[in-house]
């Protein structure tokens, strides 16, 4: 189980990360550059010390997805641009997405756009599969559409990278996982009468 904080350093109120602790007690940061979570060995340190300098506030699962809207954009430029590029070029394994910390995709968000999900992917070995996003049984269809969208490779911010992708049940929720493939899979359509166009391999 994740829980989840804002982490405020007394001296800068204004400037509140928002932390996950997953079940292994590693902690990540929201990243607005990449819309992804990155392990911090620093936070880590931090939290375990209580350090008197930082103030941390568990914040319920269901507030998260509005804190982490809010969350600006590191500057590319200069010591942060460093800074940056060095959390861009983590292992796949010091990267989380929303969907592996247990969180809801909200309605018309696009988890798979304006963000390094294509770097995250791509960067995995040929074989492994990451969550790319989470919904409610409600919305499985959301779920199915975004795999299918996927297979079908008409995901822009996805293009060239050999993947395929499947919904599957995860306790309560159906999420999207996407598998690193060896190569690009051909997909042609196949159509049945009354129904809708199903990808299939050729």
């Amino acid at each position: 189980m994740t829980t989840f904080y804002t982490f405020t350093k007394d001296c800068e109120p204004d400037s509140r990360p928002i932390v996950a602790v997953d079940h292994e007690d590693r902690v990540y940061f929201y990243l607005g550059n990449t819309k992804l979570w990155h392990h911090s060995r620093d936070l880590e340190v931090q939290l375990d010390t209580n350090d008197a300098d930082w103030t941390a506030t568990e914040v319920p699962p269901a507030e998260v997805p509005a804190l982490i809207a809010e969350v600006k954009k590191m500057d590319g430029r200069g010591y942060s641009g460093r800074e940056l590029r060095d959390l861009k070029a983590q292992p796949p394994e010091d990267k989380r997405t929303s969907a592996e910390l247990g969180l809801r995709t909200a309605e018309g968000d696009r988890p798979i756009a304006g963000g390094d999900v294509r770097g995250l992917l791509a960067a995995l070995p040929v074989g492994q599969s990451r969550e790319v996003a989470r919904y409610s049984e409600g919305r499985k269809s959301a779920a199915h559409n975004l795999a299918y969208e996927i297979n079908l490779g008409t995901k822009k911010a996805l293009a060239g990278v050999p993947i395929s992708a499947k919904a599957v049940r995860a306790g309560s929720d159906v999420v999207v996982k996407v598998r690193r493939e060896g190569k690009q899979k051909s997909v042609g359509v196949l159509r049945t009468k009354g129904s809708r166009s199903e990808p299939r391999p050729v």
